[in-house]
């Protein structure tokens, strides 16, 4: 087992692979090596009916533990192998094409936007792409026989890397058939490796084509420069930690991460010179870089609270103790945020993360809520795995920290994916909002008497039309009670949208057709009937359509001939 592991760690380290980064690499070792590792693992030459054998067996348990994990080593090294033939293959292309003119002669086929990325090209990109390459189909059909026909980490008697070769089977297949009679040793101890070896091993083909869609190649010299601007960054970030933890080198050093933190958060801004399609390069080159792991090793430094306001009583975040850091942190949130949108990769990479970036939720002037909602946005597969605990901390949030828009409104990327209403969130977080519905939901805009408003708020004591009259929707939107208002209707709306006869039931009795009626005609009236022109039309306009919306959501598009 000491053996294996250490030939597990020179595989690692490149020392079994002559001349390892060239297209034609020295695989001789490793070949040795893995005929070695499939004679310790092949149980079908084990007889039965020896005990000597089955004590044997028994004993190796764990040595054959150790040679699987080398052998999905292997295995990772002939996928690494095959990467660099594509590579190679590209660049030979190219420079083929170029000698022959037909680089320039072709430009007009296919425009450097419309021919960005190979990751996901449909029908019509396809056939384009064909028209691009027609005549050099033979250097494809040359990559693919190198790809499968060939060996490449396993020797051509065991024959585990030709998976496509012209009259093979899968009962020529040594290496299928080895890992078969293990799975059928039934032993828990070494299940799991198992396992793996068989899908990496079936799965060569689908493997190495998401492995290329994974690849990402550096050609314009801009890509270039962004490229060595983010190893740049990540090396300083890396190395600022200490003195931003230093209180004497704390200054000096936020100036510099917040600066390198900027610069990256530029690269991911749309503007004339970074189109969509360039911004979405420049996140892929930052996601495999890494840079989100520098940045998220700053946010574990710690934030202290001042937690005054909310010990007097008053519903308002709490300040953050170190103002410099806040700022920090609010940039390193930024970047999460820009690095995040709409890149399903990122997402998945920083979702484990969101437990702790809601630690921050609650400080003033630190945007946290926003950055976790790119996180999650359009991703069916992550909403399903936030777990309710977080959703009950984020509704807590409104309730210990006071009403603002922005906590309300990040249900939204829970409730609809891609324009869709997602079913299970809409129950979940309606039972949860309707749990806490006098603390967190506001339906009617008045504050004359509420508990939901510091005393010393200066909008305590006023309704809904004298906050729009006050214009504290534009003046502070973040904080805006109108806004709030409006954010709880948009929530339930959602909530009831498309077919939840459940979640519609539940909002009949709370908000009667008579109610949204009252709401969407008297909006800009006084109570003595009154109506007041001069108030905001933007504000009475967000209003009525809320309640509108939530009229059409609950009572219009519900099945129930009741309603």
């Amino acid at each position: 087992a000491a053996q294996l592991s250490l030939c597990d760690l020179l595989v690692d380290f490149g020392f079994m692979v002559r001349e390892r980064d060239s297209t034609k690499p020295d695989f001789k070792q490793v070949m040795s090596l893995y005929a070695s590792v499939f004679q310790i693992l092949d149980v079908r030459t084990t007889k039965r009916g020896s005990k000597s054998k089955m004590r044997e067996a028994v004993l190796m348990l764990r040595v054959r533990s150790s040679a699987l994990q080398l052998l999905a080593r292997l295995c990772n090294l002939r996928s690494n192998y095959r990467i660099s033939l594509a590579v190679g293959a590209y660049e030979a292309l190219f420079d083929k094409m170029e000698e022959n003119g037909d680089v320039k002669k072709k430009q007009g086929l296919i425009s450097s936007k419309s021919f960005s990325s190979l990751a996901s090209v449909d029908d019509q990109g396809l056939q384009t792409a064909k028209e691009y390459f027609k005549g050099y189909e033979k250097q494809f059909d040359e990559l693919i026989s190198s790809f499968f026909d060939q060996p490449a980490v396993a020797p051509k008697s065991i024959g585990s890397d030709m998976v496509d070769s012209e009259g093979r089977s899968s009962r020529d297949d040594d290496t299928l058939g080895m890992v078969l009679a293990l799975i059928a040793l039934g032993r828990k101890d070494i299940q799991k490796h198992t396992f793996n070896i068989l899908l990496q091993h079936m799965g060569q083909r689908s493997s190495i084509v998401n492995d290329l869609a994974m690849t990402q190649l550096l050609v314009l010299p801009a890509a270039c420069t962004v490229y060595e601007e983010v190893e740049y960054s990540i090396k300083r970030l890396t190395a600022l930690k200490k003195d931003l933890e230093n209180k004497d080198k704390s200054k000096h050093a936020i100036a510099e991460a917040m600066m390198l933190l900027q610069r990256m958060r530029g690269y991911l801004t749309l503007s004339a010179e970074n189109e969509p399609y360039i911004v979405r390069k420049n996140q892929t080159i930052m996601l495999n870089r890494e840079l989100d792991e520098a940045v998220t090793n700053i946010l574990s430094m710690n934030l202290e609270r001042d937690t005054s306001r909310r010990d007097n009583g008053e519903l308002e975040a709490d300040l953050a103790k170190n103002q410099e850091r806040r700022e920090l942190f609010q940039e390193c949130y930024n970047l999460l945020e820009a690095l995040a949108r709409d890149l399903k990769r990122a997402q998945q990479k920083l979702f484990p993360q969101i437990g702790r970036f809601s630690e921050h939720v609650g400080i003033e002037l630190l945007n946290v809520a926003d950055t976790i909602a790119a996180i999650l946005k359009d991703n069916a597969a992550l909403c399903m795995q936030v777990k309710e605990t977080f959703l009950t901390q984020m509704i807590d949030a409104i309730a210990y920290w006071g009403r603002k828009p922005r906590w309300l409104n990040f249900f939204r990327v829970m409730l609809e994916i891609n324009a869709s209403p997602f079913k299970r969130n809409q129950d979940l977080i309606l039972n949860l909002l309707l749990q806490r519905k006098e603390a967190v939901l506001d339906l009617t805009g008045d504050y004359t008497n509420s508990p939901s408003i510091s005393k010393n708020d200066k909008r305590n004591g006023k309704n809904r039309l004298d906050l729009i009259l006050s214009g504290e929707h534009k003046e502070e939107p973040k904080k805006s009670l109108v806004l709030y208002h409006v954010a709880s209707l948009n929530i339930l709306s959602l909530c009831t949208r498309g077919k939840n006869p459940g979640a519609k039931g539940k909002l009949f009795a709370m908000v009667p057709v008579d109610m949204i009626v009252d709401n969407i005609l008297d909006c800009q009236k006084r109570p003595d009937g009154s109506v007041v022109s001069e108030a905001d039309e933007d504000a009475i306009h967000r209003v009525r359509n809320a309640w509108l919306q939530l009229l059409v959501d609950v009572f219009l598009t519900s099945q129930d001939t009741i309603a």
